[in-house]
């Protein structure tokens, strides 16, 4: 503002030349021709008073408007996927490792797995309890849209040294995930014969896993099981952390009854552990 005051009174300083004829004489008059070359020039000067507004306010100016264009419900981006996500503890979810992938991991130093990918979407998978249950299944995932994915599992267990036991189960599993989330619904039909007991579980299972962080992820799994052949099915949650690398997870966690004597004198849970490896 200053400054084009003063370039307001130097206009009007030079705005009365014939007067200065008349008082001077030629000689003024010669210095006053380059006068109105700063007249001429007046509008241009003012321009650097625009830049009066310093180059942070104009940087945040500009930067306004990015915040809305990513939008508060961008999925975060982690530089590698959970190397274990196709199963949360014991439930598997829909989705299969990439084809040529596979992942070994012991549970508990008792249950040995071995999964690979045959394609993107088909899964071979074998578990054993060192040898004495083993089951062989494969895990076809159906459907791959954008947040949800759905598969079908089906297999066939038996123990090596007790021919009179044979199980075979089917499972339809769903994964729907969002941002940071992931839920998971599975519907498991269990089949199994032993020593002429013949026993059918039907059970719905869910969980979710929520990904805290680039190495951090949480899970909670709701299962039923039957320990025994014939009987009595146990409600069972599932709850803890799983830490993870690119190529490797670790999972420390707690199993705890719905019922039965355990939870009525507050057992928080047996302990559980998972080492995963993928290649």
């Amino acid at each position: 503002m200053r400054f084009a005051a003063a370039v307001l009174l130097t206009a009007l300083s030079y705005g009365a030349p014939a007067r200065a004829e008349v008082s001077f004489g030629p000689a003024v008059t010669a210095a006053a021709a380059p006068a109105t070359a700063p007249v001429q020039d007046a509008p241009a000067a003012p321009l650097p008073v625009t830049g009066a507004v310093s180059p942070a306010t104009t940087s945040t100016i500009l930067d306004v408007p990015a915040a809305p264009v990513t939008g508060a419900a961008e999925a975060p981006r982690f530089s590698f996927v959970d190397p274990a996500r196709s199963q949360l503890f014991t439930a598997p979810t829909a989705y299969t490792l990439d084809e040529g992938a596979s992942r070994v991991s012991l549970t508990e130093l008792l249950v040995f797995q071995y999964n690979y990918g045959v394609t993107d979407d088909l899964q071979f998978g074998i578990n054993t309890v060192y040898l004495v249950l083993t089951s062989v299944d494969l895990k076809w995932r159906f459907y791959a849209g954008e947040n949800f994915s759905a598969a079908v599992l089906g297999g066939v267990a038996f123990m090596p040294f007790n021919i009179d036991f044979l199980s075979g189960y089917g499972r339809l599993a769903g994964t729907w995930s969002y941002d940071r989330l992931d839920v998971n619904l599975v519907v498991s039909d269990v089949y199994s014969a032993d020593s002429g007991t013949v026993d059918n579980l039907v059970a719905v299972s869910g969980g979710l896993g929520w990904r805290a962080g680039e190495r951090t992820r949480f899970l909670v799994e709701y299962d039923t099981f039957r320990f025994t052949t014939g009987g009595e099915p146990v409600n069972v949650i599932f709850w803890g952390a799983r830490f993870l690398w690119p190529n490797f997870s670790v999972t420390p966690g707690y199993l705890t009854p719905l019922e039965g004597e355990s939870l009525r004198e507050g057992l928080v849970g047996i302990p559980y552990l998972d080492i995963s490896y993928s290649f």
